[in-house]
C-alpha cells in the first residue's frame, strides 16, 4: 500500500512529469544538457550485460571494451567511446546479421524513455564476429569525429580528439576485442570437452 495520498504524486511520477514537460518545451541543446547534468553517470561496462571489461584511456577520451551478452539481441565483443563521461559511440560485434553500432546512444535513450523512438542501430554487413570487429575498428577510426559533431551537447561538439591518440587506442580496442573472441572460443571448447 502506498504511503502517498492519492492526490500526491510519487517522486518517480514527478520526475516523469518534469521530463515530459522539459521534452515538449525546451530546445534540444538545453534539454540534453539538463539530461547530462542530472542522470546517473555510469559506463556501459557497469551493467550486468557487460563482462570481461577493459578501459583504454587516451588523451581526450576512454574506450571501454567488454563482452556484451544482450538477451534477445546477441552476444560478442563490444566497445564504447566516452568523451567527458558521455557515450558517443557504441559498437556491438555480435556476428551474423546482428552486429551494429549506435551514435550518441544516451541521447537516444532519453528519446526512447519519452516514447519518441529507440536508439537507432546502424547495422554492419552480415559476417562473423571477427569481421564485425574489423568493421567496428573502421567505424571508430573514421566516424568518432562525426559522432562528436552529431552530439546535441555543444561541449561534446567542440571537444578535440587527437587523431594519432585515437588511432593507437583503436588499435588496442581491436586487439582486446579479438582476444575476447578467442578466449570465449577456448572456453566453449573446454566446456564441450567436459560435457563429453
Amino acid at each position: 500500500m502506498s504511503s502517498y495520498p492519492k492526490w500526491l504524486l510519487s517522486r518517480n511520477q514527478l520526475r516523469q512529469a518534469f521530463w515530459k514537460l522539459a521534452f515538449s518545451t525546451l530546445p534540444t541543446p538545453i534539454l540534453f544538457k539538463l539530461w547530462y547534468e542530472n542522470r546517473r553517470k555510469h559506463l556501459r561496462v557497469d551493467i550486468e550485460t557487460a563482462t570481461e571489461k577493459e578501459l583504454i584511456s587516451f588523451s581526450g577520451g576512454v574506450i571501454a571494451v567488454y563482452w556484451a551478452d544482450v538477451p534477445g539481441v546477441g552476444s560478442g565483443p563490444g566497445a564504447s567511446l566516452y568523451v567527458q563521461a558521455e557515450e558517443v559511440m557504441r559498437l556491438d560485434c555480435f556476428g551474423s546479421h546482428m552486429g551494429h553500432m549506435h551514435i550518441n546512444p544516451e541521447q537516444g535513450h532519453l528519446m526512447y524513455r519519452h516514447g519518441e523512438h529507440m536508439t537507432a542501430r546502424l547495422y554492419f554487413p552480415e559476417g562473423s564476429r571477427e569481421e564485425h570487429v574489423e568493421r567496428a575498428t573502421f567505424e571508430m577510426r573514421n566516424n568518432a569525429f562525426v559522432a562528436l559533431q552529431m552530439n546535441a551537447l555543444p561541449m561534446i561538439q567542440k571537444h578535440k580528439l587527437d587523431k594519432n591518440d585515437l588511432m593507437q587506442a583503436t588499435a588496442q580496442m581491436h586487439q582486446a576485442m579479438m582476444h575476447l573472441i578467442k578466449s570465449k572460443a577456448q572456453d566453449s571448447k573446454v566446456l564441450s570437452s567436459l560435457n563429453t
